[in-house]
């Protein structure tokens, strides 16, 4: 009966392992993600201004529909702000774990080593692909790549970042796998630039790029790109960029500030699978030998010998048995992933909901608040109207009152001089 069983408890335990490594990658979405964000963001970034303007770069890619790549390019004198920087978007993104995470340092990618600058960008490049693929293969759905010391990225060794142009291009976000030659789907990844700058551009807030000027900034610092025979166009990866930010010196430094290019969990659980299942199939031998001794050792050969019917009627109702077992197992196992199917719809039409009711709220907002605006001006055009109307009416009216008054300035003067004539008159008769 044990070793029966060893080819079905083979099988469960490989299906087992395939489903947590292909859900080695989570990732936070939705409001819980708004939530990680405000928890630990502050925290590592000591620049409110920066946290605001961060917060909102996220929180509109993740409702921006149909699905766009998000890159941010950081500056800072402070490393450990930078790294800080990554780690708390890591941190909300994927947890402790970030599966989806990937860091690529541009000091380690072995640029100006040689004298053929040609051959080592090349080198660079596939190294970004392979990164970038493996990145994108792990997480389809939310990766996030940081390219640590992008401020070294000078002179010939700038056409490294050419390999950015495609996976950052809009809704058509796409990279060719350099092993496979497959397109991966780059629409839901983020890149995070980190570029160190000098300690004078905090004290002269003139030198230093900020939110309207990192783009001039990094226009004329890859203005001069050396002597290379691939062509550079600074404005085609500066027009990939979604925002720059400046960071201030200086960090709390808690414990999800201080992160890295960790190793993905899905690896960690699928070596732990492959050692579950090797100490499990060695007990399963064990116990099938001893059990197979114990029974060679208990039934006489002569009672074997006769019962030859009854054994094989036995053999054969076991093992109807076990089919009949086996049939039920599965079918229980397939109406449980049936049910999960329909229960992580369900999860995913609700945050759509959420989604489609906070754009609907902001829109409404902006509706009323336009509604409003145009009943305030249709309000004050008709005020100014009637005050117009008021004026014409009072100017009609002023020029007809002038004649009446000389008329009574005339009668008036007339008055003494008819009466002298009565008074002659009078006289004579």
């Amino acid at each position: 009966m044990t070793m029966r069983l060893l080819p079905l408890l083979l099988a469960l335990l490989a299906v087992s392992m395939a489903t947590a490594t292909a859900s080695g990658c989570q990732y936070h979405e939705g409001d819980a993600l708004v939530d990680r964000l405000e928890a630990l963001l502050p925290p590592c970034l000591r620049h409110a201004a920066a946290v605001d303007e961060l917060q909102d770069l996220v929180i509109t890619n993740e409702l921006s529909r149909p699905r766009r790549p998000l890159a941010i390019a950081a500056f800072s004198s402070d490393s450990e702000a930078l790294d800080g920087l990554a780690a708390s978007l890591a941190g909300a993104y994927f947890g402790a774990r970030r599966d989806g995470m990937r860091v690529v340092d541009v000091l380690e990618l072995g640029l100006g080593l040689g004298d053929d600058d040609d051959a080592a960008v090349r080198h660079a490049k596939q190294t970004l692909r392979r990164a970038l693929a493996s990145t994108l293969q792990r997480c389809p759905r939310r990766s996030l790549l940081v390219l640590r010391r992008a401020d070294a990225l000078a002179g010939a060794s700038l056409p490294v970042l050419d390999v950015l142009l495609d996976p950052l291009n809009g809704e058509r976000a796409t990279l060719q796998d350099p092993a496979t030659g497959q397109e991966l789907d780059s629409r839901g990844l983020v890149v995070l630039l980190l570029f160190r700058v000098d300690a004078d551009a905090d004290a002269d807030a003139d030198a230093a790029p900020t939110r309207h000027s990192w783009r001039e900034f990094l226009m004329a610092r890859w203005r001069d790109h050396g002597p290379v025979h691939e062509a550079f166009t600074p404005q085609a990866v500066v027009g990939r960029l979604t925002a720059g930010v400046r960071l201030l010196p200086g960090t709390t430094e808690p414990d999800e500030c201080h992160g890295g290019d960790r190793a993905p969990a899905g690896a960690a659980v699928q070596w732990t699978f492959t050692a579950v299942l090797a100490a499990l199939v060695l007990l399963v031998k064990a116990k099938g030998w001893a059990a197979l001794r114990r029974a060679l050792q208990k039934t006489p050969r002569k009672e074997e010998a006769a019962k030859p019917d009854v054994d094989a009627v036995s053999t054969k109702q076991q093992q109807q048995n076990e089919v009949d077992e086996k049939t039920k197992k599965e079918e229980e196992k397939t109406e449980e992933k049936a049910v999960k199917e329909e229960e992580k719809t369900e999860e995913k039409m609700k945050t759509e909901e959420k989604t489609e009711m906070k754009t609907e709220k902001k829109t409404e907002k902006k509706t009323k608040n336009k509604k409003e605006k145009t009943q305030k001006k249709k309000a004050e055009k008709k005020k100014k109207e009637e005050k117009e109307e008021e004026e014409a009416e009072e100017k009609l009216a002023a020029p007809e009152a002038a004649p009446v008054d000389k008329d009574a300035a005339a009668s008036t003067s007339k008055g003494p001089t008819r009466r002298p004539r009565r008074a002659s008159r009078g006289r004579l008769e």
